[in-house]
């Protein structure tokens, strides 16, 4: 390569660079913090053109406190609200609550297509690009909070599949993944592991599901283990597509385990693997 080459190469890499940082920025406009008329502290931001809800959960805090991160993707035709998923944690949390894109009946879906239509090309391009962008609000509380360990992200259905989709597409954004009767397209199924530290995911589906039938999850979980990640299935026997009781049985305990991994993950040193 001549050296006009090599400067012309030089300059379309630093405006490349540049050009992403800046649009980086450009994509964040963060909200205030406020209070409902209930006194739940929140804020509201729009972070890679989708809405995100910010708010404490399990305990009295500050904006500005150290605490661990769960994000919690809704699914298809639901809304932005506290999910019951987190009921019942009694320690404070920053949770995050995007909202999907596109509006669809009474809420919003992450998706033009539903599961059941046997159409995986288009479902795997919209998780695809609306894991882009949700890996960039994961990118965005790490930089603008101070985050215990690693976030934790988990959904029900869409928002399930989802949470796999970043702990496969974007390993080192998360420590740990909870899907919720979702599953991972095949065509989203990485080849090899990332050389990075792999995200802990506890998958749980119920048995009896006919929208998201359990046969890909597992199929999933079996190819993800096979290339080194840390997974497990949990089946919930009788559940159909809905978040029952059972569900939030087996559900609950996981994230209130992986805030507390990731409470002893910020508490050890850096050196700590060194030691014998």
């Amino acid at each position: 390569m001549d050296l006009r080459s090599r400067i012309v190469a030089f300059v379309l890499v630093f405006v490349a660079i540049a050009c992403d940082a800046r649009s980086r920025g450009e994509d964040v406009s963060a909200g205030a913090e406020q209070r409902d008329p209930r006194g739940q502290v929140f804020a509201e931001h729009r972070i890679a053109g989708i809405r995100v809800v910010e708010t404490i959960v399990g305990g009295d805090a500050e904006f500005t406190d150290r605490l661990p991160v769960v994000m919690n993707i809704h699914g298809r035709g639901d809304r932005v609200r506290i999910p019951r998923t987190v009921a019942g944690i009694d320690t404070p949390v920053r949770l995050l609550l995007p909202e999907a894109p596109d509006a669809f009946h009474e809420g919003f879906t992450w998706s033009p297509v539903s599961v059941t239509e046997n159409r995986p090309r288009e479902l795997a391009v919209a998780l695809a690009r609306n894991s882009e962008r949700l890996a960039r609000v994961l990118e965005w509380v790490v930089d603008e909070r101070d985050v215990v360990g690693e976030p934790i992200v988990t959904g029900f259905s869409q928002g399930g599949m989802l949470s796999f989709t970043l702990a496969a597409r974007y390993p080192s954004r998360l420590g740990r993944a909870i899907p919720i009767a979702g599953f991972l397209p095949p065509a989203l199924l990485p080849r090899h592991a990332a050389r990075v530290a792999l995200p802990s995911i506890r998958a749980v589906h119920g048995t009896d599901d006919p929208i998201v039938r359990i046969g890909p999850t597992r199929r999933a979980v079996r190819r993800l283990r096979s290339i080194g990640y840390p997974v497990e299935l949990t089946e919930v026997e009788g559940v159909r597509h809905i978040y029952t009781d059972a569900l939030h049985a087996a559900v609950n305990p996981r994230i209130a385990a992986a805030i507390e991994a990731e409470r002893e993950r910020d508490a050890r040193s850096p050196l700590d693997h060194l030691l014998p």
